[in-house]
């Protein structure tokens, strides 16, 4: 193959000769080249990234009167301390912000400029188009506790369940997820190679939601963190959404939870984030769990909402208080599920009735105890569920008993 495209690339640069004159064809003089000349060919991308803080990047410095600190113009120009990149706004102007190049390596690379023609010719495969962490994290702090999240063991988690699914994938690996985006096949539970990454939620080149974010705050997590269909039978998994609408228990009328109704999303807990300050380090929010300053936001200071929670201690101990009394409900229940689940391992002779008031006994008491929250997110709805679970359960013991 490699032989293949050397010859390919010889024929071509031979060809350009005959048809454009002697030296007609150079390499690109410019080891990075600017996002102007990525523009000729990716109108689009180029467009809507004018609309992101990627291109304005360096106009942050000159607010901030850091324009001249090296630590930070590696990360807000292209290429800076590199040979070909940028070295001041006023040699290099097509250099400055965080363009094409910082996340897909140098243009130089990737076309041969036509003298003539003064037009650039392209090299196939000789760009970056990485989807992994590391892209992102060259420059983005937060992924040092990305890295320590539950998204960034999604595939290796996946592969340690017994029955997992290449549909799984959809979820579990950006390879999958991103396959259309990218023109690339379907990956397999074999073939996958990344975790979920930045590029899963944030789109590089565009800004149509927050924070580069590819759909609405609630909507990113809910793509994944649903279950679809909640049945009878089977073990419910990834219904935070549904947790969260109040729906899809058996027997339990539709409950939002308070956070639903008060317009809190999953980010707002979820990804609580923290600028630096002397003393006290930023915090990114990209682990991903509940923070309990976000809990001292809201509930604190003068109109705050109930109850009252000045402090992250108190904020823990009223989580945790919830989070107590529904194991306590919950741990009262185990028992009947765990002695009807006896049952009808055992029993094959059971009515059709007598397992449909099962099923739907033991989907409510799952859906309640194995919401990753503890209940937490939809505290009322867990508790209607548990206590339609325990009617239906009792309900099958007295059938399977003959009472």
């Amino acid at each position: 193959m490699l032989k293949k495209t050397f010859t390919f690339w010889a024929l071509l640069v031979v060809a350009g000769a005959v048809l454009l004159g002697p030296a007609s064809l150079t390499p690109a003089a410019a080891k990075y080249l600017g996002a102007e000349v990525c523009k000729k060919c990716h109108l689009k991308n180029a467009e809507t990234w004018l609309k992101t803080k990627h291109a304005f990047a360096y106009e942050t410095l000159e607010k901030a009167r850091q324009q001249n600190n090296q630590r930070c113009l590696i990360c807000h120009t292209v290429g800076f301390g590199q040979e070909g990149g940028f070295t001041t706004v006023r040699a290099t102007p097509e250099l400055k912000g965080v363009q094409c190049e910082n996340c897909h390596g140098p243009g130089g690379d990737h076309v041969i400029y036509d003298v003539t023609a003064d037009t650039y010719l392209v090299k196939p495969g000789r760009i970056s188009v990485g989807i992994s962490l590391e892209v992102c994290a060259k420059c983005h702090a937060g992924e040092q506790q990305f890295r320590q999240s539950a998204h960034a063991g999604s595939l290796e988690l996946l592969r340690a369940q017994p029955d997992a699914k290449d549909y799984c994938l959809d979820c579990h690996s950006a390879d999958r997820i991103l396959a259309k985006e990218r023109d690339k096949p379907n990956m397999t539970l074999k073939t996958a190679q990344h975790p979920i990454t930045c590029p899963v939620c944030h789109n590089p080149h565009d800004k149509v939601q927050v924070s580069q974010l590819r759909l609405g705050k609630q909507e990113i997590c809910v793509m994944c963190h649903t279950g679809g269909q909640i049945t009878p039978g089977v073990t419910p998994f990834h219904y935070e959404a549904q947790m969260h609408l109040g729906v899809g228990g058996v027997g339990v009328p539709p409950t939002p939870s308070v956070f639903l109704r008060a317009g809190v999303k999953c980010p707002d807990c979820h990804i609580f984030a923290r600028e630096y300050r002397e003393g006290r380090p930023k915090i990114s929010g990209h682990l991903f769990l509940p923070s309990m300053d976000a809990c001292v936001g809201c509930h604190s200071g003068p109109g705050a909402v109930p109850p009252k929670l000045n402090t992250t201690r108190e904020a823990t101990e009223a989580v945790k208080e919830k989070q107590k009394s529904m194991a306590t409900l919950a741990a009262s229940l185990k028992p009947k599920i765990e002695e009807g689940g006896k049952i009808v391992t055992e029993r094959k002779n059971l009515s059709p009735e007598a397992l449909a008031v099962f099923n739907e006994a033991r989907l409510n008491y799952e859906f309640a105890t194995k919401d990753p929250s503890s209940g937490f997110h939809n505290s009322e709805y867990a508790r209607k569920l548990l206590g339609v679970s325990d009617e239906r359960i009792t309900k099958f013991l007295n059938m399977a008993r003959g009472r």
